[in-house]
């Protein structure tokens, strides 16, 4: 049986400390072999990563990933994203198109479709975030002294 890698294509800090604290685990613990979060590079000369500004940056990050990273008789990768749908580039295959939808869940169904089809390949499934995802972690207000105040949660903000 191949081992299942799986690559998550992250455009912050934050969406990366979720794949790695909570992500993670979960795939790991349901026969995931590893899972490897990756920060969206933004200037290579500089170093210097997290955030997106163009599609054509993210194309470019995801072509590296695949390349580097290819099937073989004892591994199988697979690919997705973890961005923001908030601020995400116009220049996003469908973007226009999809501004003329009122429901949002199809909205978000168009944008991971159009870029599923533009990647054009079978190991990659797109996932675009709804909601701006550092305003989930406000739905686990416990967690935030632990994060923001070096783990003491006596501390006041």
């Amino acid at each position: 049986m191949k081992n299942k890698i799986v690559h998550v294509l992250c455009e912050g800090q934050t969406e990366q400390g979720f794949v790695e604290g909570v992500l993670k685990p979960y795939l790991l613990a349901n026969g995931v072999t590893s899972v490897k979060s990756i920060l969206i590079n933004t200037n290579r000369k500089k170093g210097t990563a997290g955030g997106m500004f163009s599609f054509n940056q993210v194309h470019s990050n995801l072509e590296i990933v695949r390349r580097t990273y290819v099937d073989n008789e004892y591994e199988r990768h697979i690919f997705t994203t973890m961005f923001d749908y908030y601020a995400l580039p116009s220049t996003f295959p469908e973007y226009d198109k999809s501004q003329n939808i009122a429901d949002k869940y199809e909205r978000i169904k168009l944008l991971e479709d159009s870029f599923a089809q533009y990647e054009n390949e079978a190991r990659f499934i797109p996932y675009i975030q709804l909601h701006e995802f550092e305003a989930l972690v406000f739905c686990g207000l416990d967690y935030l002294p632990e994060k923001y105040y070096n783990g003491r949660a006596d501390a006041n903000p």
